[in-house]
């Protein structure tokens, strides 16, 4: 049986070293291959996505990774920080993560966030809440507890104050696993003009 400690929260120094864990973790999942679709440019280039993500998690959210051996990594953001503005993403570093990833990345992560905005709003508009960001385990510790260990004291605390939590997936073997966790499934949809499937979770 897997036992582990609570979650802490990562520290700032080990954004980099993260971010190369949650690349390893999202290989081939079909978001990360359906916005860099090239194999070879998705292994040099995938660190980068995560190196900001888990900047602008730390800045304005909360990430939590499983020990300082970082088997695991998850990002919560209240859900006012959930669509990011200008002025924080430029704090965040999105100037050079631009750089980094180019225009054919951005073109076809637009496509997609578009609808994952427009799902968020709809499915919670009128109530405050979690909004659940990448949630990542290396892939040498998968399938040993480390994800629902990573998440079940924050959602804990959540159910504690009645604040509920909100995600997306696209691949659907993570379903059950939230499922499991006390989730329900809110949409079942396939992003406009792609062939990535996504499931609304609340």
């Amino acid at each position: 049986m897997l036992e582990l400690n609570s979650p802490i929260r990562l520290p700032e120094d080990k954004i980099i070293q993260a971010a190369k864990v949650m690349s390893r973790a999202f290989q081939q999942e079909p978001f990360t291959v359906y916005t860099l679709p090239d194999s070879v440019e998705r292994k040099e280039k995938n660190h980068h996505v995560f190196e900001f993500v888990l900047q602008y998690g730390t800045l304005f959210g909360e990430v939590y990774t499983t020990s300082l051996n970082l088997e695991g990594i998850a990002i919560w953001l209240p859900f006012w920080e959930a669509e990011m503005k200008a002025k924080k993403l430029r704090k965040a570093g999105f100037n050079s993560f631009y750089n980094k990833m180019g225009d054919e990345y951005f073109k076809r992560l637009e496509i997609c966030e578009n609808h994952i905005v427009l799902l968020h709003k709809r499915h919670t508009a009128d109530f405050s809440h979690w909004y659940i960001g990448p949630i990542g385990v290396d892939p040498i510790h998968q399938g040993k507890g480390y994800a629902s260990k990573l998440l079940k004291p924050k959602l804990a605390q959540c159910e504690e104050q009645n604040i509920p939590c909100y995600l997306e997936t696209h691949d659907e073997k993570n379903v059950p696993i939230y499922q499991h966790l006390g989730f329900d499934i809110v949409e079942e949809d396939i992003i406009p003009n792609t062939n990535l499937p996504i499931w609304a979770i609340l």
